[in-house]
């Protein structure tokens, strides 16, 4: 395999472990924003329960008096005080929620890039195993070639063994006892050689 698919294969590999790394902290700034919204519900809702009491804990004591001015613009401030706690508490709700609105969105936003950095290393994964065969059945074909051109060289060389005489000479005595070689039944000498007082003179015969 190509040291530059390899490479690239590692690149994608390794983005993708970032995407998962980064999804997995937009997860929690998601979960933490989820808590930011529960504790701003809970602190409103127990305040709105508790506005009653509080309320009449300002105006009860004014009931059946005579009341100077003074009182009464005390009584305002604490009511007016009432309010704005109440409507700190509801924007605090209204920030969590979009806060996690927006936490949502980058989850979202980071599960599409972890995605997207799947798809690349499948299809690098891919690449590599298309390559990996390639190179197998390139191996293979290669194996074969040489075992063809093998056979046709030895197919070739017994077939010029087979044209020579000397070689199906050679197969012919191959193997044989001397005793097999008979010597000729007359009596002619060879260069001065008796056959018959079996005396040679550095002559075979054929």
């Amino acid at each position: 395999m190509p040291k530059a698919v390899h490479r690239l294969l590692e690149l994608k590999e390794l983005r993708r472990c970032r995407a998962e790394d980064a999804l997995r902290l937009r997860h929690i700034a998601l979960d933490n924003t989820v808590a930011a919204i529960e504790k701003a519900l809970t602190e409103l809702r127990a305040w709105r329960e508790d506005r009653s009491r509080r309320e009449a804990a300002v105006y009860d004591p004014l009931i059946g008096e005579a009341v100077a001015l003074i009182d009464l613009n005390e009584v305002n401030a604490k009511m007016i005080s009432l309010r704005q706690h109440e409507q700190l508490l509801q924007k605090r709700l209204e920030e969590a929620t979009a806060e996690s609105d927006l936490a949502r969105q980058a989850r979202e936003e980071a599960y599409g890039v972890l995605r997207e950095a799947w798809r690349e290393v499948r299809k690098f994964e891919n690449l590599v195993r298309a390559l990996e065969t390639d190179a197998t059945l390139a191996e293979e074909r290669s194996a074969d070639l040489e075992l063809e051109d093998f056979a046709q060289r030895r197919n070739s060389l017994g077939r010029e063994q087979d044209d020579n005489p000397s070689m199906k000479l050679h197969r012919m005595w191959s193997g044989r006892p001397l005793s097999a070689i008979r010597r000729p039944r007359s009596a002619q000498s060879i260069e001065g050689c008796d056959v018959t007082s079996a005396q040679w003179s550095g002559k075979v015969w054929f």
